[in-house]
């Protein structure tokens, strides 16, 4: 019987993708004998109150300046988007000073509890994998250690985000902690067994800074959950409206809106356009401004969402018409929601920031994407106008073979040839 420790921040909350991912694969795992042991945060939720058998959680620490964090979180609804003033006001605050100050990520303070609670339990248990997973890379510290505590344990560093190199979108103050940054991943990576991320430009971009990863670091895609039949009754009204939805967390430098709406202030010009709606979910992060000069359509034609639960964002992709991706400017990372766009089975727009876009090359397959290149100022709107109102049908049999290399069983399985 295998028995797992696996350090994750945000399990509790199954609302990122990582959270989702490694819920979803320490439960299948538990139906097949293993145990996994799971160190997580408990400002992130609420641990559930009947555990899937094979799995017991257990948070540790939290913090103050977590549990605010997570109060500052942007949610937004309707034509009100803009943060109340006490709430702006607080989250500026913090930008300025406790956010320029900590290392290596908004997690520092969950760090030191969260080794100790691993330690604890190693003093109890014998574990035959060590697993860590990241955002936030504080997960990866308290599985270095672990690691420490326990050399000769099998360590798995499952990576969401890359650390050291993300400048577009830093996690900390690179000014103060570039170096540092390097080092720490350096040291974790070279102390692990196996390294895993979700893309091959990632595995590339890791590879060229750290070539001695050379056999140790492997990519398992994206895990995509089966979401089941569309709602009834569907989420949005039938009213012959055409729904355009986009999922997903919009960052200023890496995702923004501009692009899709300033095309769909075009389409709306055009024969029919008025009957087109455009709806976001999650969060605007730091992208609110870039809604300002649209003001006039945001409730009307323009709906802003805010963070929803899974189920509710689940319903409106499956009862939209057309489902809107945002490329990354970071060709090594793929859009979270990407895969579970495509299990949804609907037709989508893919705004890309170049032709190197990693979306491009993911939806390749896809028999029902239409590409428009965010540099294009002038794209073809009465032919993306055509494939809103009469988008090509999308195969059944085509959607299963391109979605299995996504399958629960297929990722989970990947782990677990790794592990063993």
């Amino acid at each position: 019987m295998k028995r797992i420790l696996l350090i994750t921040y945000d399990y509790l909350s199954f609302r990122t993708p990582r959270s989702i991912r490694w819920k979803s694969i320490t439960e299948y795992w538990g139906k097949s004998g293993a145990i996994i042991d799971v160190i997580c945060s408990p400002s992130c939720g609420t641990p559930p109150p009947t555990v899937p058998d094979g799995i017991r959680i257990f948070p540790a620490g939290g913090g103050v300046v977590t549990a605010m964090k997570a109060g500052l979180g942007t949610r937004i609804s309707g034509p009100a988007f803009h943060a109340s003033l006490l709430k702006t006001s607080l989250k500026r605050i913090h930008d300025v000073t406790w956010k320029k100050l900590y290392w290596p990520d908004y997690a520092c303070l969950w760090l030191p509890s969260a080794i100790a609670k691993a330690r604890a339990l190693l003093r109890r248990h014998s574990y035959d994998h060590l697993i860590s997973v990241s955002l936030p890379f504080t997960g990866h510290l308290a599985g270095l250690g672990v690691k420490k505590t326990s050399p000769r344990m099998n360590w798995l560093v499952d990576i969401g985000d890359p650390f050291c190199f993300m400048d577009t979108t830093p996690v900390n103050n690179h000014f103060l902690y570039r170096r540092l940054n390097y080092r720490a991943e350096r040291a974790v990576l070279r102390s692990a067994n196996a390294i895993t991320v979700t893309t091959h430009p990632t595995l590339a971009r890791y590879l060229a800074l750290f070539p001695e990863l050379t056999g140790r670091m492997h990519v398992i895609p994206p895990l995509a959950l089966p979401v089941g039949p569309s709602p009834e009754p569907s989420f949005f009204p039938k009213d012959g409206n055409i729904r355009l939805v986009y999922a997903g967390t919009l960052y200023r430098n890496i995702r923004n809106p501009d692009t899709l709406l300033s095309i769909f202030t075009k389409l709306s010009r055009l024969p029919g356009g008025g009957r087109l709606e455009l709806h976001f979910f999650g969060s605007l992060h730091d992208s609110q401004k870039l809604f300002q000069p649209y003001a006039d359509i945001i409730g009307s034609s323009v709906h802003l969402h805010g963070l929803t639960d899974r189920e509710t964002t689940i319903a409106a992709m499956q009862s939209a018409d057309i489902l809107v991706n945002i490329g990354n400017t970071t060709t090594y990372q793929l859009p979270s929601k990407l895969v579970e766009y495509v299990s949804v089975s609907k037709p989508i727009i893919n705004i890309a920031p170049g032709e190197q876009d990693s979306s491009i090359a993911f939806l390749k397959t896809h028999p029902a994407t239409f590409n428009v290149l965010a540099g294009d100022h002038e794209p073809d709107i009465a032919r993306l106008m055509r494939f809103i109102q009469t988008p090509p049908a999308i195969d059944r049999n085509r959607l299963e073979i391109f979605m299995r290399e996504y399958s629960l069983d297929q990722v989970a399985d990947a782990y677990d040839k790794l592990l063993s």
